[in-house]
């Protein structure tokens, strides 16, 4: 009698794959998914269906998998970050931050996409961290935008082509609730999450633009309803100078809530702690 012990830690939470599952009376063989369990008893998905065995009826090796899957369960769980390519795009680096609660057999999580002004992301994604690791966002920043490339080539359209390839590839890869899709990015990063919202991710629920504005684009249609944070330097004279006339655009059009948020500093990314607060305010005004 033989069952196929075959079990990965996938990314941050425990994903399994489809195995068999023997009876230690017959040696009959059946194909399931493990969902969990409990000191008696086995939960699998079975031809898309629950179903709960006893484990005393399951073979020794079985027995042992269920073991090691609830020695793994018990640890703590870690943090993840990655680089990724996506060979399909002209420029396809990206990474993705998944915090220590993400898992993908529970409650999907909500998503923030990042965007630098330089096409830098990592210290963006690094000064989102305690935000992601307090509310349970995932993290993916694409450094398909960039001041620089929008002036290049097919500019504009070259970028919306690579950032809807890798923001469909994201939300298909991880655990997400595309109801809960948010952006932020610094200074030019910003303006390209504003300009997202309104092409390739119609349904965003929040922004979050650190130093950037809408560049006066005020005539095309955004997503209704969402939770805007304005995240900008005190001495930051030209983003504030479009704090008015982009939230009552918002507001007033398109039922926006906003809120201006400022921290000690001139036009630079956002801190840490500013970060925090306003990724908290959109969690609440969007009731994630």
């Amino acid at each position: 009698m033989t069952c196929l012990v075959s079990t990965f830690l996938q990314l941050q939470g425990l994903s399994y794959e489809v195995r068999n599952w023997t009876k230690f009376s017959s040696g009959n063989s059946v194909a399931g998914t493990y969902l969990s369990q409990d000191d008696s008893n086995v939960t699998l998905k079975i031809r898309n269906q629950s179903y709960s065995l006893k484990k005393t009826d399951l073979c020794l090796s079985d027995r042992e998998y269920l073991t090691n899957i609830k020695q793994e369960e018990s640890k703590p769980r870690k943090a993840h970050f990655e680089q990724h390519l996506e060979e399909s795009c002209e420029k396809g680096v990206w990474y993705s931050y998944l915090p220590p609660s993400y898992d993908p057999n529970e409650e999907e999580s909500p998503v923030c996409f990042i965007f630098g002004a330089s096409g830098k992301v990592k210290k963006l994604i690094d000064n989102f961290k305690p935000a992601s690791d307090e509310l349970g966002w995932v993290l993916v920043g694409i450094e398909a935008y960039s001041n620089k490339r929008v002036k290049e080539g097919d500019g504009i359209t070259a970028i919306i082509k690579d950032c809807e390839i890798i923001y469909k590839i994201a939300l298909k890869k991880f655990h997400i609730d595309q109801d809960k899709v948010v952006f932020s990015g610094s200074s030019g990063g910003g303006w390209w999450s504003f300009r997202s919202s309104r092409t390739y991710a119609k349904d965003t629920a929040g922004i979050i633009s650190q130093g950037g504005w809408m560049n006066n684009e005020h005539d095309y249609r955004y997503p209704r309803n969402m939770a805007v944070a304005m995240v900008n330097g005190k001495k930051d004279e030209g983003a504030i100078r479009y704090e008015i006339p982009d939230g009552e655009f918002l507001s007033k059009k398109y039922k926006a809530t906003v809120k201006v948020f400022r921290f000690d500093g001139g036009h630079m990314p956002s801190p840490p702690k500013s970060l925090l607060e306003a990724a908290k305010w959109v969690h609440a005004t969007k009731e994630f």
